[in-house]
């Protein structure tokens, strides 16, 4: 092709990008609510005009090599014909619907915008994957063009293949929509995005290209399980797979794909009925006919008035596998999973039920509990040993010394040298080496340098204790403490919530906010490569989708050495962090609770306080975990006797959290505080609020009083305790009935038998269920 025709090729990319320019800046005119995001797509195809600009210059270029460098960008189902695939796809899905007739009709009223912030967000990716590849040309590096081109057509196609699943979601009616909120299942592509992002181009080519992962694929019912030791890159080589499995299998509507990466980072990914949910909620869009019996489980439970069982799940999820010829599941990090023996018993169900053709591949460390069970279901497996892994961790290594700012200065002598050293005490061990990179490039003369090579840390224990000693002793409280949070933190942290933690006096029990760090990112600075940020997408207060910022502990292996006897005995031991973490983190909650007194909080001010919704609705679940802490029961009494209290509910509805918060709700409609601290277990706080006058038989809150309210969570304690009070065994809660009756329902025989002695009539009717043994007998407790 001719230099003429290959610049008219990308002029006519220019062209329409354009007009997806010319159509975004219209609907900022028509559309109020999402100019941000317009404006972002703005942005980002604004830099894409910028840089094909370049391209088209490159085009008319007389010279030999830049000529070969257009003819890659230009060949059949190159570069810029991708782009310009993926340009004319997003003018179709940008341009209003219903053509000219409706504008005319309309006018301006005609636009409406069709993407959320997270469809801008896929879009912007899609957008600066072909930047990137543009801009690799630009510097006339063949070599590295031709190693990217192949892996940038794929990784644009899998974006694609996932965006095409979210506009699934975009068109979905609103029961669709309910049946989602409702299914609540976590969402792992936050965890596949990191893992990309961590990987080179030709990471995993070698496993790609194995006999067993070609087996695995054409195999019947094949499970194959990849093990190795801590930091070998497993979630790395997983985010290879399923992209890989994605591309193959897109175009095929007979063949459905789910994954998931189990998270020491979040506790929602570390349940096996999350796990259970999150198979559902993926495979479920990928077929009508999944999709229904999805449906079917919804109205089953009351069109979502209750919760599913593990057993109603799992049939479920039998069913839907079976309306698929072929189903592939990618499963990461078995061993993050707390509930590791239901997990187990789950995998065990999911290959005995002969569903379709269904192919498992799981990566684990090789632990004794899983290899037991693993053993009678794998096909295959294969041990991530030094050996396989070496060539890539070379290929991560040479790219982040050519590429990192301070590496590459290096000559290419020294550069060799880090290469070959760190090759050397590798062992297969991916985090080994990020970490010994991550302390070298602080390194500013060569002779320091060596010296670094000469003395690095034998084992990743070795190394997380070097970090920690060299954490400069006026942020080493300050580094503890983020790291304790990110140990016990009930879900994973944003960044500007770290910020208001460090900003708590934990001797005082007060928040300063002079305190916060003016940049939140020093975080990272303060802890080094035990740490790091996580870019996802989640749902703000008023229901609009925007990128945050979340803190995570880099690796496992820092969390387990954290709470470990091997830092407890070494020299690192005042970072030993294998209690009192609960109670910190309860402490640290109620202190920030507090501050908000009446009138202190508003809708104005509330994304001021970014710590205020996960200290409302967390504190409880932490002060129940610790040992006793007179400090945090202290505060806990101050929250429950003071003003701070009424912020408190209406910062989190803790008996229905599914609604938002409102800071205007009328507190003559809450309950006691004795209620709600029965509710939530508070076993110490309920028995100090009797002492100091408590109504044991107030009525308020969903289950009318605190007896019911204990009685339907299980809190035997409580509910013992309540009794001896003299709480009326026998009070109806409404809709609920009683006690008996709510103890029956849920299962609880030994609640059942502590009401019954105190007087509870076995053959009390109420509420709309009857009575308990009707209850007891519908939900199938033989024993009651």
């Amino acid at each position: 092709m001719d230099g003429l025709s290959g610049a008219a090729s990308v002029i006519a990319v220019i062209d329409i990008s354009a007009k997806i320019f010319e159509l975004c800046q219209t609907y900022v005119s028509a559309v109020k609510e999402a100019r941000k995001d317009i404006q972002r797509l703005i942005d980002g195809v604004t830099s894409l005009q910028d840089v094909l600009t370049d391209v088209r210059d490159l085009a008319e270029d007389s010279s030999l090599s830049r000529r070969s460098v257009f003819s890659r960008l230009n060949q059949h189902d190159g570069p810029v014909q991708q782009c310009e695939r993926d340009l004319r796809r997003l003018l179709v899905q940008l341009e209003p619907g219903e053509g000219e007739g409706r504008m005319r009709r309309f006018g301006l009223r005609a636009f409406k915008w069709p993407f959320s912030s997270k469809d801008v967000d896929k879009r912007l990716q899609v957008i600066n994957e072909h930047k990137a590849t543009f801009t690799l040309a630009l510097t006339s590096d063949n070599l590295a063009l031709a190693r990217s081109i192949k892996d940038d057509i794929a990784r644009v196609g899998n974006v694609l293949a996932d965006m095409q699943t979210e506009q699934g979601t975009l068109v979905m009616g609103e029961k669709q929509q309910k049946i989602r909120h409702w299914l609540s299942s976590p969402d792992p592509s936050s965890n596949h995005n990191a893992a990309c992002k961590a990987r080179q181009p030709t990471t995993g080519e070698w496993f790609l290209k194995s006999s067993e992962f070609e087996e695995w694929k054409m195999t019947s019912r094949s499970f194959l399980w990849l093990y190795g030791i801590p930091g070998c890159g497993k979630s790395v080589l997983c985010s290879t797979v399923i992209r890989e499995v994605k591309s193959q299998y897109k175009s095929n509507p007979a063949v459905a794909i789910a994954y998931f990466y189990f998270d020491f980072n979040d506790t929602e990914k570390q349940r096996h009925d999350k796990f259970t949910r999150s198979l559902i909620e993926q495979l479920a869009w990928q077929s009508p006919k999944a999709l229904a019996y999805l449906e079917t489980l919804f109205s089953h439970c009351q069109d979502g008035k209750q919760q599913p069982t593990q057993d109603a799940l799992e049939i479920a999820l039998q069913k839907i596998l079976n309306e698929f010829g072929e189903t592939f599941i990618i499963l990461d990090a078995l061993d993050e999973c707390k509930e590791r023996e239901e997990l187990l018993l789950l995998l065990q169900n999911l290959t005995s039920w002969g569903a379709g053709n269904l192919h498992v591949l799981a990566t684990s460390r090789r632990e004794r509990d899983i290899e037991e069970t693993l053993e009678s279901l794998t096909t295959s497996e294969i041990c991530l040993q030094s050996a396989l892994v070496d060539n890539d961790i070379r290929i991560y290594l040479s790219e982040r010394l050519q590429n990192d700012s301070k590496l590459k200065r290096w000559p290419a002598n020294v550069r060799r040298e880090i290469e070959d050293t760190l090759m050397e005490g590798a062992q297969g061990m991916f985090r080994w080496v990020v970490c010994q990179l991550d302390v070298l490039r602080k390194c500013l003369k060569v002779d320091a340098l060596r010296k670094a090579l000469k003395s690095l840390p034998k084992t990743l224990d070795d190394t997380y204790a070097r970090i920690l000693l060299s954490i400069d002793e006026d942020y080493s409280q300050d580094a503890f403490r983020i790291l304790q949070w990110l140990v016990y933190s009930a879900r994973p942290l944003r960044i500007e919530e770290m910020v208001e933690v460090i900003a708590i006096d934990t001797e005082k029990s007060q928040f300063n906010p002079e305190n916060r760090l003016p940049d939140p990112r020093d975080l990272l600075t303060i802890c080094s490569s035990l740490i790091t940020t996580i870019s996802v997408t989640a749902e703000d207060n008023d229901g609009a989708f925007k990128e945050i910022t979340e803190l995570r502990l880099a690796h496992f292996s820092v969390k387990e050495y954290l709470i470990s006897d091997r830092i407890r005995n070494g020299l690192a031991s005042k970072y030993d962090m294998q209690s009192g973490g609960e109670e910190e983190i309860a402490q640290s909650c109620l202190s920030y609770l507090l501050q908000f007194q009446s009138g202190v909080l508003n809708s104005e001010n509330l994304n001021t306080f970014p710590l205020a919704f996960y200290a409302a609705e967390h504190w409880c679940r932490h002060f129940r975990a610790m040992k006793d802490s007179d400090q945090a029961t202290k505060l806990g009494m101050q929250l429950f006797q003071g003003d701070a209290f009424i912020n408190w509910i209406r910062l989190w509805d803790l008996e229905k959290p599914w609604r938002d918060s409102s800071i205007s709700s009328d507190a003559t409609n809450f309950a006691s505080p004795l209620y709600y601290a029965s509710h939530e277990g508070l076993l110490k706080l309920v028995a100090l609020l009797l002492e100091k006058g408590a109504d044991v038989n107030a009525q308020g809150g969903d289950y009318d009083n605190a007896l019911q309210a204990a009685s339907s969570e299980g809190y035997e304690a409580i509910v013992a305790l309540l009794l001896e009070k003299g709480a009326d065994a026998n009070a109806q809660g409404g809709k609920h009935g009683n006690a008996l009756q709510l103890a029956s329902a849920r299962g609880y025989k030994a609640i059942v038998a502590l009401l019954l002695e105190k007087g509870a009539d076995v053959n009390a009717r109420g509420g709309k269920h009857g009575n308990a043994l009707q209850l007891a007998s519908a939900r199938g407790y033989k024993a009651i």
